[in-house]
């Protein structure tokens, strides 16, 4: 595989030469202005590379950096970015601004815990991730917001009880977004991007949008909205809009929400594709939604070979599937190159407390919050009792 990295010397240059996972392709040395990142990443851009690897060590005014790397990202979409961030400390603002952009291979040793003829082996870091990318719930721990110093003397100086240890708060920055696109007309787009929003709101807010290309799929969301001829409305935590095109739809993407789940519909016609396909294969998670019958898995067999060539990572869900049905979809999709889920008969989408959530779980786990997920055990006290 093809590499690239930015760091600040030759000395660490020369050590991840041969021992990385792959051929340094890209290299550059020093530490660069805001101009000068900016220009690196367009070069880098220039090159196919499986990974960029870049050292914070490298970046003069890194309140730049999450600029160039957007820039570089809306380019480059499938490269993975290794960011080398020593020494630096959870709720960085940096990290944060990255980890909004989902750059979430973040590798920062701590320099303290070395002893003194000890140096930190980046390569061995890097190759970790290149075998194992991280995902959000690796990512969540840079989420994090910590009072200062300055915070707590005051709190103390006013008479309120502090403890000695530091009390830390999540909080999510930046939006996960969900795509689903349909293998083929009617397979259950729209009733897929509904229940995953709805499930996703007892984890955060939540916005549901219908971007659709009116040229080749059909829209729903305008019939949906209980008032005639409204584009945004609300239903059960969940805010709903019915996007007419890119610019509302990017203007969604900077408001406060943790999770954004898009029905793009049909993206894939015959002899075109939707205009907003690239805002699809721009999501953290790409969904393909299909139906269960034969006529069903040959559109998805084609739609996922055309969608292959702008992206190797999808997760196909298929709906309305018996039990009987699920047991066979995994025993014959099991060595597939996507990751396959099914959905039992569902009456309503809105309602995650009437069906049983566990495929919807695996498909989300990768984004939701680790701590949310941990049910508190029941003691050994409370069992006797009963």
């Amino acid at each position: 595989m093809n590499l690239g990295v930015i760091v600040e010397s030759k000395k660490i240059s020369d050590e991840l030469k041969g021992s990385l996972a792959g051929d340094i392709v890209f290299t550059k040395l020093g530490a660069f202005n805001a101009d000068k990142i900016d220009d690196l990443l367009v070069q880098a851009a220039r090159v196919d590379l499986k990974a960029l690897i870049i050292s914070l060590e490298a970046v003069d005014e890194e309140e730049y950096l999450a600029k160039a790397i957007r820039k570089y990202k809306v380019i480059r979409p499938h490269t993975q970015i290794i960011i080398l961030a020593v020494d630096r400390k959870l709720g960085d603002e940096t990290i944060l601004q990255l980890v909004n952009l989902a750059v979430y291979d973040i590798i920062a040793p701590s320099t303290s815990d070395l002893s003194d003829d000890e140096v930190i082996d980046y390569a061995a870091y890097i190759n970790k991730q290149l075998e194992n990318p991280a995902t959000f719930a690796c990512a969540e721990r840079w989420r994090v917001g910590e009072e200062s110093q300055d915070e707590q003397k005051n709190k103390t100086d006013k008479g309120t009880k502090t403890s000695m240890k530091v009390i830390t708060k999540e909080k999510i920055m930046g939006s996960v977004i969900i795509g689903v696109t349909s293998a083929k007309q009617g397979s259950g787009s729209t009733f897929t991007t509904i229940q995953i929003a709805h499930y996703l709101s007892q984890f955060g807010n939540v916005a549901c949008i219908e971007l659709v290309d009116s040229e080749i799929s059909r829209t729903a969301f305008s019939s949906l909205s209980e008032i005639e001829g409204s584009r945004a409305w609300e239903y059960k935590n969940v805010h709903y809009y019915a996007v007419e095109n890119i610019a509302e739809y990017h203007k969604i993407l900077e408001d406060d929400y943790i999770y954004i789940v898009v029905d793009f519909g049909y993206v894939i016609s015959k002899n075109s594709h939707s205009r907003y396909l690239p805002e699809l294969i721009r999501a953290n998670i790409r969904i393909i939604a299909s139906g269960p019958r034969e006529w069903d898995l040959y559109y998805l067999a084609k739609t996922y070979e055309k969608l292959l060539e702008h992206s190797s990572k999808w997760d196909v869900l298929v709906n309305l599937v018996s039990d009987d049905e699920t047991t066979f979809f995994k025993k014959e999709f099991k060595k597939s190159s996507f990751n396959l889920f099914c959905n039992t008969f569902i009456d309503n989408p809105t309602d995650y407390k009437s069906y049983d959530t566990n495929e919807l779980l695996s498909l989300l786990e990768r984004v939701i919050p680790s701590h949310l997920l941990n049910k508190p055990k029941k003691s050994m006290w409370r069992k006797w009792l009963k």
